[in-house]
């Protein structure tokens, strides 16, 4: 999800000075969409307000090389041009995105697929959808082997947020949840299976951001997804390890302190739950987590972390990594005047030789590997 949906975490104090920020993006609903497919690390795109509007860009794992990918909205007070949800293949030569444009008051959006190799920021991914739709769409990912997208979007004939599946090509589009609930942020594993958040808030998708939240898991072939959270917290945005037998999310307890956010690791087979990055919160203070999303190798994971000081300073969402197991929090990117989230940790391609964005190479991180 971008900053600006953030305030579900509370308290609300400081959101004035991003009210302008807001209003843009809260129609967009972004969400984020991850897949960590096993290989060498290789670039980390996200969503970025460094070019007006939201944009996506790439970095290499060691922090070099950072590149804008897609255009953006060219920084006027009223941003026309958004990009959002990136998503990198499991090859690696790709990255799917949500693209959207503000024509005649209306919000027209597709899924675009564009070549990671690609240099210019104006040249534009290839649509995937027949045409734009006025339907929000929350977030898209790869599915293994790359020739399919897996997203979050609202149903031609209404209704909340379900899953669908769909071609690169645009060619064989299926929905594959119908239910009440906003069914959002999938991740797809190497063997196929889907986990997501369900969003238990009702209300039409641009009203029903926040609240509580659970994983559940779409299993190949089947209908209906099997519960993996329970209970009254926020469980959002999981991310599957390139094993595929255990995945990373982040949870925020709801009640009336709004407690402090966590990075979690849930083993599918045990359902046993270990923190990885624990958030605090304490008075007007707070450290906030969001996004996981696990390196190809399964050492490492990179996200996006909010910090508000007790003297009311706030550091705008930047990019951290830190090791599987909770070791080493390093940031990645400082974020400076704008909002980057939402990482997609990609493999690098065969034969590239190379990890950074820009062709830096980085450290191999398959040493030491956790079982993820």
């Amino acid at each position: 999800m971008t900053v600006a949906l953030r305030s579900r975490r509370g308290p609300l104090s400081w959101m004035a000075t991003i009210a302008l920020l807001a209003t843009a993006l809260l129609a967009l609903t972004p969400g984020t969409s991850l897949a960590a497919f096993p290989g060498v690390p290789g670039p980390i795109a996200f969503q970025s307000t460094r070019a007006g509007g939201l944009s996506v860009w790439l970095i290499g794992a060691d922090g070099a090389g950072l590149r804008q990918f897609t255009v953006g909205g060219g920084g006027g007070p009223r941003p026309q041009l958004f990009q959002y949800s990136p998503a990198i293949s499991p090859d690696g030569r790709s990255v799917a995105y949500v693209g959207a444009e503000e024509r005649g008051g209306k919000t027209w959006r597709n899924l675009f697929v564009k070549p990671i190799a690609a240099r210019d920021p104006k040249q534009a991914g290839h649509p995937v959808l027949d045409r734009p739709t006025l339907r929000a769409i929350n977030s898209v990912t790869f599915a293994p082997g790359g020739r399919r997208l897996i997203f979050s979007a609202v149903p031609a004939d209404g209704g909340d947020l379900e899953l669908f599946s769909v071609g690169t090509d645009g060619r064989g589009r299926r929905q594959l949840t119908r239910n009440a609930i906003q069914d959002i942020e999938p991740t797809v594993s190497v063997t196929g299976r889907i986990a997501f958040a369900r969003l238990f808030q009702r209300g039409r998708p641009s009203q029903a951001l926040f609240g509580r939240a659970n994983l559940a898991l779409l299993l190949p072939g089947r209908i209906v997804p099997l519960p993996l959270t329970s209970g009254s917290t926020e469980d959002r945005d999981p991310d599957f390890g390139p094993s595929g037998r255990s995945l990373v999310f982040e949870r925020y307890s709801r009640g009336a302190n709004s407690g402090a956010g966590r990075i979690i690791r849930l083993d599918l087979a045990s359902k046993r739950l270990q923190t990885i990055f624990a958030g605090s919160r304490a008075g007007g203070s707070f450290d906030d987590p969001h996004s996981p999303a696990l390196s190809p190798s399964g050492g490492e994971l990179v996200f996006d972390r909010t910090v508000r000081d007790e003297a009311g300073q706030i550091e705008n969402p930047s990019l951290y990594k830190i090791g599987a197991t909770g070791q080493g929090l390093d940031a990645l990117l400082e974020a400076g005047d704008a909002y980057d989230t939402d990482p997609s940790w990609g493999t690098l391609p065969r034969g590239a030789g190379r990890s950074g964005s820009d062709g830096t190479r980085t450290r191999d991180l398959r040493r030491d590997r956790p079982a993820l």
